[in-house]
């Protein structure tokens, strides 16, 4: 199956993953993937099984040496974006043996901007509020944005009255689908707004502190805590 897909290296790539409480306790369901020229791939890892991620389906070259999406996924040349690595890293590293590397965290970055303003900022910024405001939505996209995402969350979030079986019932609903795609497609726009903004001393303490957020789900006990506004 994944033989279909004809990938080559990108400079950067998008990744966000959903699944049934997303961590090493959980499952994952659903692996979203969007290189640099917008080209967005849902991976069914729950169909396909962790050969999804771990199984060759392309060849090595001598400038591009990856041949799995676990290769590329631990590719130090190839940035990886994320909102929040955290509960990505707590299940690829336990389930598949992913060790995420060279990643640039949004959320961070977009930490990174305010503290230029007020160097006491200590709070994070949830997905849905960096998208609005550095994803670059026009009023009818901005619309549909919010309209979707509360959909999603409606439907696959317990805490927002929806439920896991929801991203685990196959066939894959049309909602799932369109709620994974549309994460790492923002992500992209996101990343060259935040990262624009970013002095090189701001760039460098993102990649240092997403490498620390990745690293922190590698021990054998991993507790997220984050404040969020």
């Amino acid at each position: 199956m994944m033989q279909a897909l004809n990938l080559e290296r990108p400079s950067y790539v998008s990744v966000d993953a959903e699944g049934r409480a997303l961590s090493r306790d959980g499952t994952m369901s659903l692996l979203a993937l969007c290189w640099n020229n917008l080209t967005v791939y849902v991976i069914d890892v729950q169909e396909l099984g962790a050969g999804a991620v771990t199984d060759t389906f392309r060849d090595r070259t001598e400038d591009d040496k990856w041949s799995s999406l676990k290769e590329l996924l631990e590719d130090n040349t190839t940035l990886k974006l994320f909102c929040d690595p955290r509960s990505d890293s707590d299940a690829l590293y336990p389930l598949y043996g992913v060790h995420l590397k060279n990643v640039f965290c949004v959320q961070l970055a977009e930490v990174g901007i305010r503290r230029l303003a007020h160097p006491l900022s200590r709070f994070v910024t949830g997905g849905q509020k960096i998208t609005q405001e550095y994803g670059g939505l026009g009023g009818q996209e901005k619309v549909e944005f919010i309209q979707l995402h509360q959909r999603a969350s409606s439907q696959f979030f317990p805490e927002k009255g929806g439920s896991y079986d929801n991203v685990t019932r196959r066939p894959l609903s049309d909602l799932a689908l369109r709620y994974s795609a549309m994460g790492v497609a923002y992500l992209q726009r996101i990343y060259l707004r935040l990262d624009g903004r970013l002095p090189d001393v701001g760039k460098v303490w993102v990649r240092e502190q997403s490498k620390k957020r990745v690293d922190e789900c590698l021990g054998p006990v991993f507790r997220e805590a984050s404040t969020e506004q």
